[in-house]
């Protein structure tokens, strides 16, 4: 079967099963039905919270259905959420959350401070906690809307941490007697009338919100894992909206010039890097790693090759981060004459005359793995080898499954590792140094005796400017090191008919479809 009628069969199955669910117009003046279809590339996990775990998650629709403690607003910044205000004693130990009162969960219960007690006692039983809320040894109802949190060490980013997408607050009665999480009750704008499995999730809207009752009455996210699928479907106008990530590069440009819909599109979180193995030859040598920062033209790439899906990377953090990241700890630029001038000093020298570096009598060859299934890093990859080919450098690519580069995360196992950097989930990027940076992180891809006292002041230090005077300065000795090339820094893009009014891009990954809470259809 020709690819293009097996494409076709596909979107057409796909258009059949959204035309009874799509939003549309009344004839005769009436109001727009406030119904709203959404294709997804991927289906829930379950009930509970954030990405997965033991009882399944929500994943993207985590914020529509529950609430934080305190939340992140479009720009990643800290604001109140089920806490109206909270304090922190002046030792680091002792939070105090002032909780808003007259909310109710989405079963009818009312929220207070028992079910923050229950919900974060009920997630530590369900693993170790993330951050500073692994620090967390009693928590505390000083009356039905104040509760205190108890840490066993200083936790300065205690409220960003709640911002967490796997720890909003659930209610008592979502969880069974043997403390299984049987259903989806939070405070948020919606809750779960449906779920098939592989085909659709339909949420409608809680009437007692709250924040205000939503103007959609209902959403339904149909899943399609295939981006032309899902663009095609929203080009025929039997799919609302859809984001324009994983493996939509080659849509985004044709959906912007389509003048039935329009295209938002903001800044993530995320930053694009090649990490390299600074333990072995030949990237132990700080010369070789600088030398392969000023070979390759970031800059002339990404303009290139991910002009709507991507910015240049000039920082190891996403200017989303605001003012946690150093302005003057910036990458390298492209200098091909110093990168060859480095890896001279090196040692590294073309004595064969063929064109490849060597150096005593072995050549410089390296394996870069990346993962197969993104567009963007399969075309940059090939970008990459082909301008350090022009230094001398012989790169082999390793394209290799999703799975199999989280396992080289963990691993070590690579020599250059094309990757997106595990995503920093809350407004305060402190948790980002230790597992990469520290000698007892998780993956240690850099660490010396500069960064592990860094990184540990940054982890029991209260006052906020030299809180952020300590990120500077370990921003600046990552970039003096070198242990990565920095790339791009992703784009959130998120194609919608013109109907679908007041939809915002968020920077924080997780939060990217809070916004629905007020979102409206206009004729």
């Amino acid at each position: 079967m020709k690819l293009s009628r097996k494409i076709g069969l596909i979107t057409c199955t796909l258009l059949a099963a959204c035309v009874a669910m799509a939003s549309c117009g009344g004839d005769g003046g009436e109001a727009p039905k406030q119904e709203l279809t959404i294709a997804l590339d991927q289906d829930i996990g379950g009930y509970g919270p954030g990405s997965g775990g033991v009882h399944g998650g929500l994943g993207l629709l985590t914020f529509l259905v529950y609430d934080g403690l305190v939340e992140a607003d479009t720009n990643f910044n800290n604001i109140p959420g089920l806490a109206e205000s909270w304090e922190m004693s002046a030792d680091g130990r002792t939070w105090t959350f002032h909780l808003r009162e007259g909310v109710k969960f989405n079963d009818g219960t009312t929220f207070d401070a028992e079910d923050v007690k229950f919900t974060y006692e009920w997630f530590q039983a369900q693993g170790p906690l993330f951050s500073s809320l692994s620090a967390i040894e009693e928590i505390v109802c000083l009356d039905d809307y104040t509760v205190q949190f108890n840490l066993n060490r200083p936790g300065y980013t205690l409220a960003s941490d709640l911002c967490m997408q796997e720890d909003p607050v659930i209610s008592t009665t979502a969880v069974d007697a043997d403390g299984n999480l049987v259903k989806a009750v939070g405070t948020g704008p919606f809750k779960v009338e449906q779920w098939v499995k592989a085909e659709k999730v339909v949420l409608a809207r809680n009437e007692e919100c709250w924040r205000g009752t939503p103007k959609l009455e209902k959403i339904t996210f149909r899943i399609a894992p295939d981006p032309e699928i899902r663009a095609i479907a929203l080009e025929a106008g039997e799919i609302d909206l859809i984001r324009c990530e994983h493996g939509a590069l080659t849509v985004v440009s044709r959906l912007k010039e389509n003048r039935d819909l329009k295209v938002l599109s903001g800044l993530s979180s995320n930053t694009d890097l090649i990490w390299l193995k600074t333990q072995e030859e030949p990237f132990n040598d700080v010369r070789v790693r600088k030398a392969l920062n000023y070979a390759i033209d970031v800059n002339g790439l990404v303009a290139a090759l991910l002009e709507d899906v991507a910015l240049p990377a000039e920082h190891i953090l996403s200017p989303g981060f605001g003012d946690f990241v150093n302005p003057d700890a910036t990458s390298y630029g492209y200098d091909p004459d110093e990168a060859r001038r480095l890896l001279a000093d090196a040692g590294w020298e073309d004595t064969g005359g063929d064109g490849t570096l060597h150096r005593d009598g072995a050549s410089f060859e390296v394996t870069l793995t990346y993962n197969a299934w993104s567009m963007e890093h399969s075309l940059m990859a090939q970008a990459i080898q082909a301008q350090l080919a022009e230094v001398g450098i012989d790169v082999s690519l390793e394209p290799v499954e999703y799975s199999v580069c989280t396992n080289a995360l963990f691993s070590g196992d690579f020599e250059m590792f094309l990757f997106t950097e595990w995503y920093i989930p809350v407004p305060d990027p402190s948790s980002f140094y230790r597992p990469y940076f520290h000698s007892h992180g998780m993956f240690r891809m850099f660490t010396n005796e500069t960064l592990d006292p860094l990184i540990d002041s940054l982890d029991i230090t209260l006052d906020e400017e030299e809180r952020l005077e300590l990120h500077y300065q370990i921003q600046d000795e990552i970039m003096d090191n070198a242990p990565v090339v920095l790339l791009y820094h992703d784009l959130r893009n998120v194609a919608m008919k013109e109907s679908v009014q007041d939809f915002e891009v968020y920077t924080g990954y997780w939060q990217l479809l809070q916004s629905l809470e007020k979102v409206y259809i206009s004729e």
